[in-house]
């Protein structure tokens, strides 16, 4: 409980959204498919709007820290706040269309750069490489900056949608393969779903809330680290626990095995004794001509 309340402060003072709504995407999706039930309208409208009221509360908790502003005098869910929320998230196409204009017109294509060597980079420790390029210097915020304005990254943090990563790499057929590669992790992600391993419907509840940031937000260093830190846990949580299972099938081949000795034992020892028995008298003989 100590550590849930740590980690919502936390989420909370960095305005962090998205953890909250893949929270709650895969809690209502592991209810529903562990429950082998179907949500109706209702409840999805429920979500819908629970989901939307906390965006304003959080949009706007966000917006006034950064800005050095009172948070307790906002007024949160008047007109101008409900559409300032939708603008800020449904016009994130707009830099995507200044990138269109950018590239290959004045900049050529950054083949492979922002989708594989950016990724790469940024796992890379900076006591490491200290002049390893800082956030504002990778390829995606380069060409937002570029595209649009400098302080559309240093200032307002601007996004684009995935498709601007893929075209910057390599342009329309960027598009089609990254996207096509996308798809086929998702079919495979599904399957999971149908599962009864409680480890790949977790997996699979993980990837369709993360799916929220991956397409609304792009920048794949963050999206790679993001599912590295969301997936590590699930993979070590599952190798302790078929570790566990290891050991306790062997212990209950132990166990079976040494049943079976013991039955094997005491089944010898009474043939043995019924030996003795019966040839008692011929073998004591035998043992005395023999001193």
């Amino acid at each position: 409980m100590i550590l849930t309340y740590l980690l919502i402060s936390i989420l909370f003072l960095r305005g962090s959204r998205f953890l909250f709504y893949l929270s709650i995407v895969a809690f209502i999706i592991s209810y529903y498919r562990i429950n082998n039930k179907t949500p109706n309208l209702k409840i999805i409208s429920i979500v819908f709007l629970g989901i939307l009221t906390f965006s304003i509360f959080m949009g706007n908790a966000r917006r006034n820290m950064r800005q050095g502003k009172s948070f307790e005098n906002t007024e949160l869910f008047t007109k101008e706040q409900i559409l300032w929320l939708f603008e800020s998230n449904f016009q994130i196409y707009k830099p995507f269309y200044g990138v269109t204009n950018t590239y290959p017109n004045k900049d050529p294509y950054t083949i492979y750069t922002a989708m594989i060597t950016d990724p790469l980079i940024m796992w890379i420790p900076r006591i490491i490489w200290p002049s390893k390029p800082t956030g504002a210097e990778y390829t995606t915020t380069t060409a937002i900056q570029r595209s649009v304005k400098k302080e559309a990254i240093t200032k307002h943090a601007l996004a684009m949608p995935n498709l601007a990563d893929y075209y910057i790499d390599l342009g329309f057929l960027g598009v089609f393969l990254y996207s096509l590669l996308l798809g086929i992790i998702a079919r495979k992600w599904t399957r999971y779903y149908y599962s009864n391993n409680i480890f790949k419907l977790i997996s699979y509840t993980i990837f369709v809330g993360a799916l929220i940031n991956v397409i609304n937000r792009g920048y794949m260093p963050s999206i790679l680290t993001l599912f590295a830190f969301l997936y590590l846990p699930i993979v070590i949580l599952q190798k302790i626990a078929h570790i566990k299972k290891t050991q306790s099938n062997i212990h209950s081949k132990d166990f079976q095995l040494l049943a079976i000795i013991k039955s094997q034992n005491f089944l010898f020892n009474r043939k043995y004794q019924r030996y003795l028995q019966k040839n008692k008298s011929t073998l004591f003989k035998h043992n005395d001509s023999y001193q």
